[in-house]
């Protein structure tokens, strides 16, 4: 069975918009939890292994999963600092923020959140790093100001974040 913690910040409701990508349903409601977590179960294996051949496919604790409005799929990969972007076709289209990335690189990636005008939100340490939906980065929010970052979300292409600073 799936263990469903293994990505803290999925809800069930975002599980079932998931499988329903996955499983190229009409409505995520038409999913089970169990089919749910089975469809994101061979989706992970598909292309997440820290034995796979390819670095690329590498990735060990996925700390958080994003959808874009084109349905392709953004994994925030904790073990290796970076940020895998997933076509519609289940394949790794590429990967931002590790190693390289110059001003984007990513220390500590967490959730990852894609908003409306496709941009990709990432939660770094104590700041937000945004990328555009090919993985260029694009600025910074919050580095310095940010003491304690807990969450954050995007509500029409603005984000609201949730500091637990003393």
């Amino acid at each position: 069975s799936f263990f469903f913690p293994v990505l803290p910040d999925i809800t069930i409701p975002d599980y079932k918009k998931i499988a329903s990508e996955i499983m190229k349903t009409e409505e995520s409601t038409k999913a089970t939890d169990e089919e749910v977590s089975q469809a994101v179960k061979e989706l992970l294996k598909q292309f997440s292994t820290k034995d796979a051949e390819r670095a690329e496919r590498r990735f060990g604790y996925p700390r958080s999963v994003a959808i874009s409005r084109l349905g392709e799929l953004f994994i925030s990969d904790g073990d290796n600092q970076r940020i895998l972007k997933i076509s519609t076709s289940n394949e790794i289209e590429r990967s931002f923020g590790g190693i390289g990335a110059g001003r984007g690189r990513l220390q500590a990636p967490g959730r990852v959140r894609v908003s409306d005008n496709d941009m990709v939100y990432i939660q770094d340490l104590n700041q937000i790093v945004v990328f555009d939906i090919f993985g260029n980065y694009v600025k910074s929010i919050g580095k310095g100001i940010f003491q304690q970052l807990k969450a954050f979300t995007i509500d029409n292409n603005i984000p609201f974040v949730l500091d637990g600073c003393n």
